[in-house]
């Protein structure tokens, strides 16, 4: 059976965004269209299957009415530029989803208001476990997901499976929703327990930190009301 490619959209068209800016076709700007479709190319000859499955953002996120400082580092003030640059990302973005792979002849292309692509893939994988599963994204969060699929990481032209993250993290995958709880996320500007970093979590976790400042600030009343609002923001696929 032909292996299922999970794609993270957002992550390969972000990438072609700056990569390809200049291109461009009758004067409009044809860069992210480009590169998002010589990505596909590229999976679909890597892993001799045509059997995708495209997971999008929702322009709003659910995750803001928990944690309103969810993810705000990303949309900071921006220069006109900027602001104009993402405009035209965002019209070949919507091409991509609405008309472009669907005309191709696509179907399994998945987006919900409120939710993540990381919320869309997690359940799509998890629907998927009995299937072979290539996900292809660039993001620690879906570490969680590697019990039932491996990743392949389009930067470094390399896979990533449960072997690696346990011999990595000495952890199973199950547990990295945990940890990322108690260490929090800057990449989604998710604060944890002050002071603890993932490997910190991972110690106490296992049963090794049993005492000191580090296992104070985890066992506190504020410690484990961070970890408990954080569970709910980084564990997926979000409730729902």
């Amino acid at each position: 059976m032909l292996p299922w490619i999970v794609v993270d959209c957002n992550y390969i068209c972000h990438v072609a965004k700056y990569k390809l800016d200049g291109l461009s076709f009758h004067e409009k700007k044809t860069g992210v269209i480009f590169g998002f479709l010589r990505s596909v190319l590229d999976f679909s000859e890597t892993f001799h299957s045509k059997r995708f499955v495209f997971c999008w953002d929702s322009k709003v996120s659910i995750r803001k009415a928990i944690y309103p400082e969810y993810k705000n580092k990303r949309n900071g003030d921006k220069t006109e530029e900027e602001k104009e640059r993402d405009a035209i990302a965002n019209e070949q973005f919507n091409a991509i989803r609405q008309y472009i792979l669907p005309t191709m002849g696509f179907r399994n292309i998945f987006e919900q208001e409120g939710y993540e692509s990381d919320d869309i893939i997690a359940s799509v994988i998890q629907s998927l476990k009995k299937e072979k599963t290539i996900l292809v994204a660039n993001d620690k969060d879906l570490y969680q997901l590697l019990d039932h699929c491996v990743i392949w990481n389009p930067t470094k032209k390399e896979y990533y499976s449960i072997q690696d993250f346990e011999a990595e993290w000495g952890v199973p995958p199950s547990m990295w929703a945990d940890v990322k709880a108690i260490a929090g996320c800057t990449t989604d500007c998710v604060e944890g327990v002050k002071g603890i970093g993932e490997k910190t979590a991972i110690k106490y976790l296992k049963g090794e930190l049993t005492k000191g400042i580090a296992h104070s600030r985890i066992v506190s009343e504020e410690g484990q009301s961070i970890i408990q609002r954080n569970s709910v923001l980084v564990r997926l696929p979000f409730n729902g």
